[in-house]
């Protein structure tokens, strides 16, 4: 969890997911999600980063 912050106000929000992740499940129509996760990959790429975060109870996997 991170903390969110406004620099230009100076205001700052309690922690918050710094990624949540939402799968439906068609089966049952319904939608989970998830704010805990496993990381599997983080690599620095040209302007940016490159992340793989999945979750082994939905065998979901993600790259971001």
């Amino acid at each position: 969890m991170f903390s969110l912050s406004d620099t230009k106000s100076g205001k700052t929000w309690g922690a918050v997911p710094l990624l949540a992740l939402e799968v439906h499940d068609t089966t049952i129509r319904r939608t989970e999600r998830l704010e805990r996760y496993r990381i599997d990959l983080v690599e620095k790429v040209d302007g940016g980063v490159h992340i793989v975060v999945g979750h082994s109870q939905y065998r979901v996997e993600v790259g971001l």
